[in-house]
């Protein structure tokens, strides 16, 4: 029998996209996504991008948000948007990991589907979740999430 947490479950299957997370923010620092998972070992990540949204910024914490063309403006116009974050598989393929998750990114997010890249070169594009900015645009403004910034800060408790 498999153990809980190898990367191959007993079934064999590979992982499902409601079991890999693509992660933008707080939660690609290992010892907050430790503390809010309850994972026993730091997580294993891959580098990857987004198309389709940007950041915004809710106070410390990103919001990823879909990018929507303005009214009348070409597609030519568009500017291209991709967000870099992390990749995590679940290999325990644990139901609570999302409902942990869920009560850490509150209310004003929600999971969604995206298509993640990763900039291995090597493996093709795969679904998978993300938490996505459901709450209120005047909670939002402009900016950019520093992972190192919040490192330095990360031994403050998390109060969006």
């Amino acid at each position: 029998m498999a153990s809980p947490h190898n990367e191959s479950p007993d079934d064999g299957q590979p992982p499902s996209a409601e079991h890999t997370y693509f992660f933008y923010g707080s939660l690609m620092d290992p010892t907050t996504f430790q503390g809010v998972t309850l994972a026993p070992n730091p997580p294993e990540y891959r580098d990857a991008w987004i198309e389709g949204y940007q950041v915004r910024m809710w106070g410390p914490y990103p919001a990823l948000c879909p990018v929507s063309s303005a009214a009348g403006a070409s597609p030519a116009d568009a500017k291209p948007s991709r967000v870099v974050g992390k990749v995590w598989v679940d290999p325990s393929r644990d139901p609570y990991i999302l409902h942990r998750l869920q009560r850490y990114e509150t209310a004003n997010y929600e999971p969604r589907i995206v298509t993640a890249h990763f900039f291995d070169g090597k493996s093709p594009p795969a679904q998978m979740r993300a938490f996505v900015w459901a709450g209120a645009e005047s909670l939002l403004s402009d900016g950019e999430f520093d992972l190192k910034v919040y490192q330095g800060r990360s031994n403050e408790p998390p109060s969006p």
